[in-house]
């Protein structure tokens, strides 16, 4: 993350290998029994995490406001989390979810443009989720420490207003700083145990512009104004959350057949803007209409990941009640293609790249109102009623037991587990569970998912080789355990238990290796980790390697694996001695890695694959300075420790710590960089064989961690220029 970076977490973050060897723990403390996590097998898990959802509290089921946010989010089970949403206005530009027009389901409305971000505190949860803790100022005393914290933030401000450098964000007053020491961001929680964070642009009511957008060129220029700013801001890639194209969906006024093709100029537009090495996904009906008319070929050159929709198939619109999100098909189903198996087999047939189709888990229900008694196939009885976000509508769902404004009649599962008075079934044709009442001389009915129906999804993945899971969404599965304690406006459980997130893994973690690679396209989804083995593969352009990868069992072995390859890889631009040149297509897997690229030495902080160094907008790698010219082979070391090894790595990674001997170089004439002395934006200083440029002045100044191409955070206030020596 580029902003607020003083947790110690960064410096200390743990690789995906380690993970394979070590029980990685969550930020907010361990989950109640030991569990399975992403480490432990090769599908992708994809969570997606809302800006609304910590409004809500004890109605909800909730212990307090702010509970549903990321600090109780256990980020050893999901490989990806989505933030979602950001909306599409009708020039094309993006803006918080928090700026939805509320009468956009009417005819002939529009969204105008807004801010990326709400900024106010009050408001708004956004600036709590991207920055974390939040010690807001009202007042700023000249010369105060106060004063001094929000410099090194990188904040200027007047009597009224405040912007934040880095960024590009602003508002009027309090100033959002960051409390010294607390809680983290999103982004930056996540990157510190190896997940990536998308931004998810769209939504069921924000996409009322994106066929306009996609057809015009002009618009889809202001769009990637968007995009890069998010990338900016840390985040991994881009989700496309289009519902939907050649369709009407909640609200689109403009939608034709020629929405499929502008859909891939999209996908190749935005694959350019962010490069190779982010994800670039994106939601898609479970419908197969919706599905014929995209160029899936092309689309498989740039995506990463096919995110299916597979639940929704039956709510409050359906004229019997159904299953929200059945395994198989079964009898006399109000529309019988609805169900993970028909969708499923509808692809592979197509031909449709099976690692990157992740099937979607509901962590929530729906509820409707029915004729009695309430069963799966019964009429559904509706009224006419105004909801948010569709504005009026006739519908059968259960505001009675999941009420309007809270839930909307699709309550969470965690919720679902604290009522009383219903009675469990168990459809062993559709292979999902449901439950009725009959109270106060109604019926009703309710559709959900359980852990049964979860592990036998998650199964179905695995016999059909699919790339993985999304999860529509993270907080259904909330369960806080033995209290909480609050982070200014947040709430930090003292343990989680998330039941059903454990329950995908566990089954993940049994079987189902996928049949290839996960992508060829993006950083993440084609290098997975298996809790059995670890493949370190290096290769150049410049030079033979050899390759050796351990294969991955579905069952752990009790032996430790050690792979060795020695190589003549050499760094074109100069390399450091034993050191071997940055490669996009060698996994760099545990924290303390080193390469060299372009004369210069970079260490990585956690898990890596096709990033940039000297980009690095993830900022995974650390600039160690200029390489020393020198000439030897290369070794890449990796030992891969079983299952049942102890708390130590059983790997090894050779590398060299020391830094360069001179603080100047004899091709710049930039003044050495003096530790903590002051520095303004623009100050240009050498240190470690390189020169700097200063960002943010602020920053630049404190020293220690943002010393430049030393400091785990340097990148936040200093730019490379060039080599020295």
């Amino acid at each position: 993350m580029q902003k607020f970076s003083f947790d110690a977490m960064r410096k200390n973050a743990l690789s995906k290998a380690a993970a394979v060897v070590l029980s990685l723990t969550t930020l907010v403390g361990v989950s109640v029994t030991q569990a399975a996590t992403t480490h432990d097998h090769n599908k992708t898990v994809v969570g997606y995490i809302t800006e609304w959802e910590p409004w809500k509290a004890n109605t909800a089921g909730y212990p307090v406001q702010g509970a549903a946010t990321h600090l109780n989010v256990d980020m050893s089970q999901y490989t990806i989390l989505n933030y979602s949403f950001f909306g599409v206005a009708q020039d094309g530009s993006l803006h918080s979810g928090d700026f939805r027009n509320k009468q956009i389901y009417q005819v002939g409305q529009v969204q105008a443009p807004a801010a990326l971000f709400y900024t106010d505190t009050y408001s708004s949860w956004d600036l709590f989720l991207l920055w974390g803790e939040l010690d807001p100022q009202q007042y700023v005393s000249p010369g105060s420490q106060n004063e001094l914290d929000l410099k090194a933030q990188g904040f200027s401000w007047t009597d009224t207003t405040w912007t934040h450098t880095a960024s590009g964000l602003t508002g009027a007053y309090p100033i959002p700083k960051h409390k010294v020491g607390g809680k983290p961001g999103l982004i930056e929680q996540a990157h510190a145990s190896g997940v990536k964070v998308m931004a998810s642009v769209g939504g069921w009511s924000m996409c009322k512009h994106y066929p306009e957008m996609a057809a015009d060129p002009v618009k889809r220029a202001k769009f990637m104004q968007g995009v890069k700013t998010l990338m900016g801001l840390g985040f991994d890639g881009i989700d496309i959350d289009w519902e939907y194209p050649g369709a009407a969906g909640m609200n689109i006024e403009h939608y034709s057949d020629a929405d499929y093709g502008n859909f891939l100029i999209l996908m190749q537009q935005i694959r350019t803007t962010i490069g190779a090495g982010k994800l670039i996904t994106a939601a898609f009906s479970a419908d197969t209409r919706h599905l014929e008319g995209f160029n899936w070929p092309e689309l498989d050159k740039v995506m990463d990941h096919y995110n299916m929709m597979t639940y929704d198939f039956n709510g409050g619109w359906s004229n019997i009640a159904g299953h929200n999100s059945p395994l198989y098909p079964y009898p006399n189903a109000e529309y019988a293609p609805f169900n993970w198996d028909s969708l499923a087999q509808w692809m592979l047939q197509k031909g449709i790249n099976r690692d990157k189709i992740n099937m979607g888990f509901a962590f929530y229900g729906r509820g409707v109102v029915t004729q009695s008694p309430a069963g799966v196939n019964q009429t559904t009885i509706k009224t006419n009623i105004t909801v948010a976000p569709d504005g009026p509508v006739s519908t059968a769902a259960d505001f009675t037991n999941w009420p309007l404004d809270v839930y909307d009649g699709t309550p969470n599962y965690f919720f679902i587990k604290q009522q009383t008075g219903w009675t469990d079934h168990w459809d062993d044709v559709a292979k999902v569970p449901y439950m009725t009442k009959e109270s106060g001389g109604r019926s009703y009915f309710l559709s959900y998912d359980n852990e049964q129906s979860i592990g036998l999804k998650a199964q179905y993945v695995n016999d059909n080789h699919l790339g993985g899971a999304i999860v529509w969404h993270v907080h259904g599965d909330f369960d806080c355990v033995n209290g909480y304690t609050m982070a200014g406006k947040m709430a930090v459980c003292n343990a989680i238990n998330p039941v059903l997130a454990k329950k995908i893994n566990s089954v993940f973690a049994t079987g189902g290796v996928a049949s290839s690679s996960k992508s060829s396209v993006g950083s993440l989804s084609s290098s997975k980790l298996s809790s059995s083995a670890i493949s370190i593969i290096t290769s150049s352009s410049k030079s033979s390697s050899s390759v050796v990868s351990s294969v991955a069992s579905s069952k752990p072995s009790s032996s430790s694996s050690v792979v060795t390859s020695s190589s003549s890889v050499v760094s074109s631009a100069g390399s450091c001695a034993g050191i071997a040149a940055w490669d996009s297509a060698t996994t760099y897997p545990i924290s303390g890695m080193q390469v060299s690229y372009n004369g210069i030495k970079y260490e990585n902080k956690w898990w890596t694959r096709n990033e940039d160094p000297s980009v690095n907008s993830s900022g995974v790698w650390i600039n160690k300075g200029a390489c020393v010219v020198a000439s030897s082979s290369t070794s890449v070391i990796s030992s891969v420790a079983s299952s049942k090894a102890s708390s130590s790595v059983a790997s090894s990674i050779a590398s060299s710590k020391s830094s360069s001997s001179s603080s100047v170089g004899n091709l710049c004439t930039s003044p050495a960089y003096v530790d903590r002395a002051t520095y303004v934006d623009g100050a240009k200083v050498q240190n470690g064989g390189s020169e700097y440029q200063c960002k943010v002045g602020g920053w630049c100044s404190v020293g220690g961690p943002y010393a430049p191409g030393s400091g785990w955070a340097w990148d936040n206030a200093w730019t490379l220029v060039r080599v020295c020596q």
